[in-house]
C-alpha cells in the first residue's frame, strides 16, 4: 500500500489540469491502520524509523500538492487513518462512520506527519484527548470537535458537496491552495511577512483572463 500511495502521490503533482483529489477507502472501510503482520516485521526503532519516514513524508507530500485533498470517510478510519486525513485538505464523513485515534492501544503515538495536522485541526487539548482515550468517535461526535468538516447520508449528497468545491475556476483553486500551504509553514512570523505572501500569490490571478472576465459579466453576487 505504502509505494502505490506513493506512486498515486508523485502523479497527482504532474496533474495539471486537477482541482481536487477524493481519498477514499477501497471497501466498506476507508482504512484501520497498518497491517499488524508487517508491523511485528518493522518492530524495532530502526526499522520503525525507516518507514514512518518513509510514510509521512508522502502524506506531507499529499498535503502539499497544489490540488485540494478531499478524504471520503466511510466506515471505519482508525490509527493511520487517521493520519492519512489528517494530512488532507478537507474530510467529509458519511454520517454512519466512525473514527478513532487508537495508536495509543498499540503503545506507540502518531509518526505519519500526523500528529502536527491533527493539533492544526481539533486544538492541542483535544489531540492530546483523543490519543490518551484512544476512543473511537461517531461522526456527530468528530464534527462537534471539528475533526471532519462536513457529514453526508448518500453519495449523491457526498459529489453535491464536491461540486461546490470546485464551482471556481482552476487558478483561483490551485493558486489558493498554494497560497495557504505556503502560509501554513510560516506560521509564527510576522503578520507583515505573511501579508508578503498573500501577496505574492493575489498577484497571479489578480487581472487575469478570469477576473476580467467576472468583473466585465458582474458575476459577483450571482
Amino acid at each position: 500500500m505504502f509505494v502505490d500511495f506513493e506512486t498515486c502521490v508523485n502523479q497527482l503533482k504532474e496533474w495539471n489540469e486537477g482541482k481536487i483529489v477524493i481519498v477514499q477507502g477501497n471497501g466498506n472501510d476507508f482504512c484501520t491502520g497498518g497491517d499488524l503482520n508487517f508491523i511485528k516485521q518493522i518492530a524495532t526503532p530502526e526499522l520503525g524509523y525507516w518507514m514512518n519516514s518513509y510514510f509521512g513524508g508522502t502524506l506531507k507530500n499529499l498535503n502539499e500538492l497544489p490540488i485540494i485533498s478531499v478524504a471520503n470517510i466511510k466506515g471505519y478510519c482508525l490509527g493511520g487513518g487517521t493520519e492519512i486525513v489528517s494530512n488532507c485538505d478537507l474530510r467529509f464523513m458519511q454520517s454512519q462512520g466512525k473514527i478513532g485515534v487508537v495508536q495509543g492501544r498499540m503503545g506507540v503515538i502518531q509518526t505519519w506527519n500526523g500528529a502536527s495536522k491533527l493539533m492544526d485541526i481539533v486544538g492541542k487539548g483535544n489531540a492530546i484527548k483523543l490519543l490518551a482515550m484512544s476512543s473511537v468517535l461517531s461522526s456527530k461526535k468528530a464534527l462537534e470537535i471539528n475533526f471532519i468538516d462536513e457529514l453526508y447520508n448518500t453519495d449523491e449528497e457526498f459529489y453535491k458537496l464536491i461540486k461546490k468545491l470546485t464551482k471556481n475556476n482552476i487558478e483561483v483553486l490551485r493558486t489558493g491552495k498554494d497560497m495557504f500551504t505556503k502560509l501554513s509553514k510560516e506560521k509564527g512570523t510576522t503578520s507583515s511577512k505573511l501579508h508578503e505572501i498573500e501577496l505574492k500569490y493575489s498577484t497571479k490571478v489578480w487581472g487575469e483572463k478570469n477576473h476580467v472576465e467576472a468583473l466585465n459579466n458582474q458575476i459577483k453576487h450571482k
